[in-house]
């Protein structure tokens, strides 16, 4: 009878201790673009990093004003575990405008009653004239030091806001962290259950 109480237990912590964790790069970029003439193509990507001992499925979503600017190629795969991929997207500029908007990347477990999780990447997209002038803003000319152009001899457009560096300068953004704090909280709680459940089973 105890042993049935015992697996009980295990079972109710099971899916507390399968929680994942979620890691990109590129948590954030500003890029700077210049239209000549007509619109402007960019292709660029996200660094989707699988930092969990099991597969996950990744699935990315545009949010805010660019929704109608990108468009996401790798929108859903899989990644083995500590397996990493290059999310590609494109951006169609056409206009000049300052434009700001995110890429949602979820996180999802093979398995049924894991939780997942949801990281940002922040874009943001100053789109200037053939002039240089951007609408709404006077001076132009000083750019904060964390701004990307979209010259071709300058391919590392990705700004790093993550507390853990890794690979390649990828980095694990603040979310990253408070997945941690979560998982460690369930997994305390877990224990405590399983304390409970014992506690009460000794006194059958």
């Amino acid at each position: 009878m105890k042993l049935r109480y015992l697996l009980l237990a295990l079972l109710l912590i099971l899916p507390i201790t399968y929680a994942i964790t979620g890691s990109i790069g590129n948590a954030k970029a500003i890029v700077n673009v210049q239209l000549d003439d007509g619109s402007k193509t960019l292709s660029r990507n996200i660094l989707v990093k699988n930092v969990n001992n099991q597969t996950v499925n990744i699935k990315l979503e545009i949010k805010d004003e660019i929704a109608d600017l990108v468009n996401i190629i790798d929108k859903e795969f899989s990644l083995a575990p500590y397996e990493e991929k290059r999310a590609q997207y494109q951006v169609m500029l056409d206009k000049p405008g300052i434009y700001n908007g995110q890429i949602v990347v979820f996180f999802e477990s093979t398995a049924e009653k894991s939780p997942g999780v949801a990281l940002p990447a922040s874009l943001t997209f100053r789109v200037s004239d053939k002039d240089g002038n951007i609408p709404n803003i006077i001076n132009n000319d000083s750019e904060s030091d964390d701004s990307e152009s979209d010259d071709e001899t300058n391919d590392n457009y990705d700004s790093d806001t993550g507390v853990t560096v890794g690979v390649g300068g990828g980095s694990r953004i603040k979310e990253d962290v408070n997945n941690y704090a979560l998982y460690s909280f369930l997994v305390l709680l877990g224990l405590v259950v399983a304390t409970i459940v014992v506690y009460f089973i000794r006194k059958l």
